[in-house]
């Protein structure tokens, strides 16, 4: 997804979640990794899983949506 993260909206959600894992002290701890489509299309969103709990999926929504 084109931009829409960040605290000015400007970011892609990649480096806008690296920077708030970086300034939570947990960059490490996480690790980001983009796949290909999962076959579910929020509007104005992004689809995300975590490993530790697969059965939940998430939905990141754009800055001011």
């Amino acid at each position: 997804m084109d931009g829409g993260y960040g605290p000015k909206g400007k970011d892609t959600l990649r480096p806008a979640l690296n920077t708030a894992l970086r300034d939570a002290g947990r960059r490490r701890e996480i690790h980001i990794i983009e796949t290909r489509c999962m076959g579910i299309c929020p509007k104005k969103a992004t689809t995300m899983l975590n490993t530790s709990k697969p059965y939940a999926i998430m939905t990141v929504h754009k800055n001011g949506n």
